[in-house]
């Protein structure tokens, strides 16, 4: 039996496929991790709330008496965890990200005490620079103040400099509660960079950038995702399916279609080099790119899940479609992709759909530098253009999708076969750890 701890809704959207696809072949229970989250679109607090917040977690982070009471959280935690492990007696778990920030670092663990081991199967692509650029405005990441400077020149794995702040991965009182406890972490940036037997990545394109992270060779093992069997179906059905999205939505099956991944507010973490000077000038400038487009173009956006439906009634008046149909139910019919440094731009790159990439945040990620298929924008003007160029004319799109589909089969596994090549890893994994070893 599998196990799959799961953080969030994505994980447990991820740990279902798997059950699915694997069915009559491997049995897959699914457990919630203890401070999972929920997904769904949040009402974000004022500015001057947030301001307020983060002093008021500032005010405690460096509290020896927190660190007290987070090694007492992590070791009651831990005893959890193996008790839930040590009753479901898995061959293996799964985990969808190890992450020091969260619950997933104690199940790795756990599942380590326990002889027990575990693949991480992630949902998206480790990016320390992501972590950076939102921790640099909290007060409690901060390195100001002799304590912080300290722990930084102590723990120096444990801090960064971004933007010429440097900052530290967690808090005080969290870094010393996990050296205190035994789950200190020599890479704390690099998500999945545990002790996990394989990371199972989607794709060559991912593996190259876990190696750039430092992670181990042996560790790293080309899998594809759950999500590639749904990308896969989409794309054998493509024509038929199109022309159901068009049926459903009132759209013209005859139009180029441009789904458009909206992206989330990220302005809790303000940055100098954000392109638009609030969320709301952020939403315009989209509108203006993309409203002039639905007259010729069939424009779809799928909001963030973070991101509540009510903030792009803009586009919906202006000709657009606003859905909730998952991402990669869409990609696979796009004829233009569009998003804004989205994990899921890795999927039409695998598709060979053209791509473009605006990155208004200004967050100058590499994830995919190299992709001959993706047009990198990253101001209103060039934007505007793009789309413009790419949703009404049909040769340069050609062009495009020529030059990315020799390139495809390196950002992912749209074959239909994740299952086999997954249950190849886990007989490996499952295989190399006898019913002695284990703790029961």
């Amino acid at each position: 039996m599998i196990l799959a701890l799961c953080r969030s809704d994505v994980d447990r959207r991820y740990a279902e496929s798997l059950r699915d696809q694997l069915r009559g072949r491997a049995e897959v229970a699914i457990d919630m991790l203890p401070g999972a989250s929920r997904e769904s679109a949040v009402t974000r607090p004022d500015t001057q709330m947030r301001s307020l917040m983060l002093r008021l977690r500032a005010l405690v982070a460096h509290s020896p008496l927190r660190m007290v009471a987070l090694v007492r959280r992590f070791r009651r935690a831990l005893r959890d965890l193996e008790r839930r492990i040590g009753v479901a007696r898995p061959e293996a778990i799964v985990l969808f990200e190890e992450n020091v920030a969260d619950a997933s670092h104690l199940a790795a663990a756990a599942a380590r005490r326990r002889g027990i081991p575990y693949l991480v199967l992630p949902t998206t692509i480790p990016n320390p620079q992501e972590a950076a650029q939102v921790l640099a405005v909290s007060h409690p990441r901060r390195v100001s103040g002799w304590i912080a400077r300290s722990a930084a020149r102590c723990w120096p794995q444990w801090g960064r400099v971004f933007e010429r702040h440097p900052v530290l991965r967690l808090p005080i009182s969290d870094i010393a509660a996990l050296k205190w406890t035994g789950l200190d972490s020599a890479t704390p940036w690099v998500l999945n960079s545990g002790h996990a037997g394989f990371i199972c990545v989607e794709s060559r394109a991912t593996g190259d950038i876990y190696r750039r992270r430092g992670v181990a060779e042996a560790q790293l093992v080309v899998t594809g995702s759950p999500v590639d069997l749904s990308l896969h179906e989409a794309w054998q059905d493509r024509a038929g399916r199109q022309r159901d999205l068009a049926s459903r939505l009132g759209l013209d099956p005859q139009r180029p279609l441009m789904v458009v991944a909206f992206p989330p507010d990220q302005y809790a973490a303000r940055s100098a080099a954000f392109e638009y000077p609030s969320f709301a000038a952020l939403v315009e400038g989209w509108l203006g790119a993309l409203a002039p487009l639905t007259s010729a173009v069939n424009v779809v956006l799928r909001p963030h899940p973070r991101l509540p439906l009510g903030a792009l009634l803009a586009f919906e008046r202006a000709g657009c479609r606003v859905v909730t149909t998952p991402t990669e139910h869409l990609v696979a019919l796009a004829d233009v992709y569009v998003a804004c440094i989205s994990a899921t731009i890795r999927w039409a790159l695998a598709l060979g759909v053209p791509t473009i990439n605006y990155d208004c945040y200004r967050y100058r990620y590499d994830d995919y530098s190299g992709a001959t298929g993706l047009v990198a924008v990253e101001d209103r003007t060039a934007f505007a253009d793009a789309v413009r160029r790419l949703g009404t004319d049909a040769a340069y799109r050609d062009r495009l999708r020529e030059l990315q589909v020799p390139d495809a089969a390196r950002w992912g596994c749209i074959d239909g076969r994740f299952a086999d090549r997954f249950m190849a890893v886990l007989e490996t994994v499952a295989g190399a750890v006898g019913p002695a070893t284990r703790r029961q």
